[in-house]
């Protein structure tokens, strides 16, 4: 895999500051993954697994910047880690300041990712 796009997604899969969609002031805890999601966790976490982003892939996060459900913080830390490991990725964290989590259907995004994946 050479490009992502991903849209209202995060690298960090604890997503800490997340909050409950029908309850916006309440924080979600991540909760005890069972055996499979902490195999998963634990093999593939993207955060904590930076070593695998060095060979330079292209990573766009279409994030949406009053997501109170899946932060872009994940995506802004990622970026900020893998840049300072290397200067082989070139990710992108693209907030679309108007838009929250339920906004995923907004053309935005999906004109972000084709434009992304044009480029690259």
């Amino acid at each position: 895999i050479r490009a992502v796009a991903a849209i209202v997604a995060t690298p960090d899969w604890l997503k800490p500051g997340m909050h409950d969609l029908e309850r916006p002031a309440e924080l979600l805890p991540p909760g005890t993954p069972d055996g499979y999601a902490r195999y998963f966790y634990e093999a593939f976490d993207p955060l904590t697994h930076l070593q695998c982003y060095r060979r330079g892939q292209v990573i766009t996060f279409e994030c949406a910047a009053k997501d109170t459900h899946v932060p872009p913080d994940g995506a802004l830390r990622f970026k900020a880690a893998l840049g300072r490991l290397t200067e082989a990725a070139d990710i992108r964290v693209n907030l679309h300041p108007e838009l929250g989590h339920r906004d995923l259907r907004n053309p935005a995004f999906w004109k972000a990712c084709l434009e992304w994946f044009t480029e690259h």
